[in-house]
Formats: C-alpha cells, structure tokens, sequence
C-alpha cells in the first residue's frame, strides 16, 4: 500500500470514531473471480496470496488479536469503507502525535 505523507502542524480536535457496521454486507457486491455461492451458502472469497503476504496477513492477525484471517479482511474492508465514505464527504485523513499532525493520502 503507497501512501504519499506530507507533514504540517496544526490544532486539531480529538474525536474517537467507532467504525459502524457496514450498511450492507462486506462482500455484497462481489460477482468477479473467485467469488463463489453454492446451494444458499454465503458467498465465499477466495484469494491467493505470496507466501510472504500470507505471512504479513498472519502477522497482523495475531497484532489484530483476532481468530482468523477472515476476520482480519472483514476488518479491514469495513475500515476502507469508512475511509472512502469520509473522503467522498470531503474529510482528509490526518495522523497525529504529540503536537505532529500528518496529512495521509491513500494512494490504492
């Protein structure tokens, strides 16, 4: 994942986010390759990871301290969209520590 970080100071105010349940399924809109439905099952992923990527995605499951690496994705995409929901809202995404605040563009 690229991100391009441009540092500024500022004043900001602190507001911890809850990230809510997506309004629809993670997952929902997914009719490409490697998506299968069989019999009224839940649709399933599946995706094929480098050796190495699979060891990263184990890595942030156990960081995570989640059970599986499902759980890890679906994390993950209920983050991403809340992140594009903001964006497409005009929010920017800002990191901060200390009197730091870094100005993040996700470049994905």
């Amino acid at each position: 994942m690229a991100t391009s970080i441009q540092e500024r100071k500022s004043v900001s105010t602190r507001q911890r986010v809850k990230l809510p349940k997506p309004s629809r399924p993670v997952g929902a809109h997914a009719h490409t390759n490697g998506v299968s439905q069989m019999g009224g099952e839940r649709p399933r992923l599946q995706i094929d990871f480098t050796p190495a990527a699979f060891e990263h995605l184990n890595t942030m499951r156990e960081r995570a301290g989640v059970k599986s690496a499902a759980e890890v994705a679906k994390n993950a995409l209920r983050l991403y969209d809340w992140y594009l929901e903001r964006k497409g809202e005009g929010f920017q995404l800002l990191i901060a520590k200390g009197d730091v605040v870094k100005h993040v563009e996700l470049l994905l």
